[in-house]
């Protein structure tokens, strides 16, 4: 068994490295117009909504499209099947044209 002091050392050293990947740099951002590399819309081009610097994801505006149902509620009174973009891995995608960050 380790001695306590050199435990503490590498669970403060993995705490560490964890907090590392959350917080990397990214090479796209938000307005971006990049292209598809991978999945079911490779090929595609468009313009990046959202990053999700968490999970390393973005979402590309009218790519990666998914279906979800929706429950009638105070906003939308009619329920129903909605397409929205989903997000795809910041990985399968590659910057084109550097955009102006709308506010």
């Amino acid at each position: 068994m380790l001695p306590t002091a050199t435990r503490k050392a590498r669970r403060a050293k993995k705490i560490h490295a964890q907090d590392q990947l959350k917080f990397r740099k990214l090479h796209v951002r938000r307005g971006d117009k990049v292209l598809i590399l991978a999945g079911k819309d490779r090929g595609k081009e468009g313009k990046v909504l959202r990053v999700i610097t968490k999970t390393n994801r973005v979402v590309v505006e009218k790519c990666n499209i998914i279906k979800r149902h929706q429950k009638p509620n105070q906003r939308t009174a009619k329920g129903g099947i909605v397409e929205v973009e989903g997000p795809l891995h910041i990985s399968n995608v590659k910057l084109i044209d550097r955009g102006e960050i709308p506010k």
